[in-house]
């Protein structure tokens, strides 16, 4: 079956399908509803939370009036709901006065908006009370295509299902739901609980088959051309380290040893909080990889964070002569560091974006760690690692962001974990609406006044028009104002690179008490006493980011504080909030946020956000597992030719897509 042969698609509609990378009728199926509009029970005004969507029965008080606020043509009307009043509100579209009438009881579907103690129900679909037809049971959005609505997507998803046959790679006797079944109740959920059922269903599929197509490919994969020495690591990196290596250390070392001895490329992750010593398993797979007589790099997001890399294994290096290079934006033009690289007489490199650069050339690179990974995009990890043939691959990172975990439901990587005595369950964390912005004003000048340092953190730099959220630099001189007896300084990334060093340098000189900033100072920025950090917008941010950021303060163990400053109480947003002031482990946080924020793309560009097949909605790790069980039990019996190929087709395009 084709796209054109589905009754309402022409020319111009397939265009927009494809351009949404939908070409068959699977692509269709996969193109999952984004959320669901839960049409199903009426929510009194006593149960109204400020951003949620609701159905609701009210009644038109007087005239719908046109009216304009801010240049925009607004329709509004007052409603009366069980004794509350509230209005509703549409904006640009005036024909909606002719629709409504005083008097007359409506049901009515919108977003609430409370503010000022007013309730505002936003753009509502409504219906006469007497003549439902639409707003009732679950209804499937799906994000925007341009010229196919959602209810064509619809009717389109629903033809396939009848007429197409779809074939499952797991075995009826493992899941005794259909793959068809799945989709059927994705797509067109009797409530909420079946949305569940049909999106996991789609969501072992899809793992499973991916999981087989992985065991596919790694069965072909081609032997690495370098070989390593079986080093005795943890004895070599407690002759050289001033401390002993704890238990995970070891572990995690003793499992990178093992990958880069196989066969063949290794491509693990490594996850560790804050201060969990993670580098030092950096450090064992550079050892390994230069007294085996070949070249390695860490690659690290920021300059400062470079440079204090280097400063540690550097020092460690010498006592094994091995001789380690720097390589920033400040020398990327070095012509005496690029050529020690390029003929390897330099075995280990440091540095930032500037060492994939294409002026830099190695020799014979074999082992490359990216340190916090998550802040280099899909790209430029592909364009380090072809510096090499066939490089090992080890990724670092103090909280894996929803791709991450991702990528470790489809078995791309392997984990390690680095733990230790937990330094950040000793920072108390704190979630306050803007009114209390006040109180919490003269909690910070109590510390400041008791020697404290601190971080202040906005999301953006600038304030627009278009958005409510206030910007980095309105922040700083209102905060200047606030503690002038203190000196607060600003830091972004429309600095200079200069000014950024400048004022990060005086931060680590204890010379700045509060610092003002964008999430710049996630990584890299280590001042040792700080020990208050206030986010502003704290809703907008990623979990993952907001536990990089708890962590910039209380590294020496002192007692410390995180205020997050919510300016939208959603459900959502207080959900989550509440759930990260509740939670210190990184991998907790950052699963609870591929269930609410989304994982990204799989296999493409985009690093958060929801993915295009969508399914992780209802992610957990039991699933996981479970999906990996059934490609270990599919194997065993004997994978299908047929799907064999089909699998290894899709893991090669898919793979292409993401790194070409």
């Amino acid at each position: 079956m084709q796209l054109n042969e589905i009754k309402g698609i022409k020319e111009k509609r397939l265009e927009e399908l494809n351009s949404r990378g939908i070409f068959t009728p699977v692509d269709v199926l996969n193109y999952l509803p984004v959320k669901y509009l839960d049409m199903t029970r009426l929510v009194s005004p006593c149960d109204f939370l400020d951003g949620e969507e609701v159905l609701i029965k009210a009644t038109a008080v007087g005239e719908p009036q046109n009216l304009f606020y801010s240049k925009v043509k607004t329709t509004k009307i007052s409603l009366n709901c069980q004794g509350t009043k509230l209005s509703a509100m549409w904006f640009n579209q005036s024909y909606m006065k002719n629709n409504l009438k005083n008097g007359e009881t409506y049901l009515f579907y919108g977003k609430i908006k409370i503010k000022d103690k007013r309730i505002t129900l936003l753009s509502p679909m409504f219906e006469k009370e007497d003549k439902v037809s639409r707003l009732f049971g679950i209804f499937p959005k799906y994000n925007k295509i341009d010229g196919v609505p959602s209810k064509l997507i619809s009717k389109m998803v629903e033809e396939i299902l009848q007429k197409e046959e779809l074939d499952s790679v797991i075995p009826n006797d493992l899941c005794q739901t259909t793959l068809k079944e799945g989709y059927f109740n994705a797509h067109f959920p009797t409530s909420i609980e079946k949305a569940g059922e049909g999106k996991r269903r789609i969501l072992l599929e899809n793992m499973t088959a991916n999981f087989l197509a992985n065991k596919v490919l790694n069965a072909g994969l081609t032997a690495k051309s370098h070989v390593y020495k079986d080093v005795d690591l943890v004895s070599v990196l407690e002759g050289i380290l001033p401390f002993k290596l704890y238990k995970s250390q070891i572990k995690a070392i003793l499992e990178l040893k093992r990958d880069m001895l196989s066969p063949t490329p290794t491509n693990r992750l490594l996850q560790g909080d804050v201060g969990s010593g993670k580098t030092v398993v950096l450090l064992a797979g550079c050892v390994l990889s230069a007294m085996s007589g070949y070249q390695s790099a860490i690659m690290c997001p920021t300059t400062t964070l470079a440079k204090q890399h280097y400063l540690f294994i550097a020092d460690a290096l010498s006592k094994l002569n091995i001789t380690c290079a720097l390589l920033t934006g400040e020398n990327s033009n070095d012509g005496n560091t690029l050529c020690k690289i390029a003929t390897g007489d330099c075995s280990v490199v440091i540095g930032t974006h500037a060492l994939f650069s294409k002026k830099t050339a190695f020799k014979n690179l074999a082992f490359v760690g990216i340190d916090e990974q998550q802040k280099f995009g899909v790209m430029a990890r592909a364009n380090m690692i072809d510096k090499g043939l066939n490089v090992d691959v080890l990724t670092s990172t103090a909280t894996p962001i929803p791709r991450t975990l991702s990528l470790i439901t489809y078995g791309e990587l392997n984990v390690s974990y680095c733990e230790r005595e937990s330094r950040i369950s000793d920072i108390e964390t704190y979630v306050i609406s803007e009114n209390k912005v006040a109180d919490m004003y003269k909690f910070v000048e109590k510390q400041l006044k008791e020697g404290a340092v601190g971080y202040v953190v906005c999301r953006k730099i600038d304030t627009t028009e278009k958005s409510e959220e206030e910007g980095v630099e309105e922040k700083y001189k209102e905060l200047k104002k606030v503690f002038k007896d203190y000196n607060v300084s600003l830091i972004h990334g429309k600095q200079s690179a200069a000014e950024r060093k400048e004022q990060t340098e005086k931060f680590l000189q204890d010379k700045i008490d509060l610092l003002v900033s964008t999430s710049v100072i996630e990584v890299g920025v280590d001042n040792k006493r700080a020990n208050i950090i206030v986010v502003f917008g704290a809703e907008n941010f990623g979990l993952a980011s907001l536990h990089q950021l708890r962590g910039r303060v209380g590294r020496n163990g002192q007692k410390s504080y995180c205020v997050l400053v919510c300016e939208k109480f959603s459900k959502l947003a207080k959900e989550r909030l509440e759930y990260f002031k509740n939670n210190t482990d990184g991998f907790k946080i950052a699963d609870y946020d591929l269930m609410t924020r989304g994982g990204g793309d799989i296999y493409g560009f985009n690093q958060h956000g929801k993915s295009f097949f969508n399914t992780q909605d209802f992610f957990s790790y039991q699933d996981v597992k479970l999906a990996k069980e059934w490609a270990d039990e599919i194997e065993k019996r004997g994978i299908d030719e047929k799907i064999a190929s089909k699998l290894l087709i899709k893991n090669k395009e898919i793979k292409k897509i993401a790194l070409n």
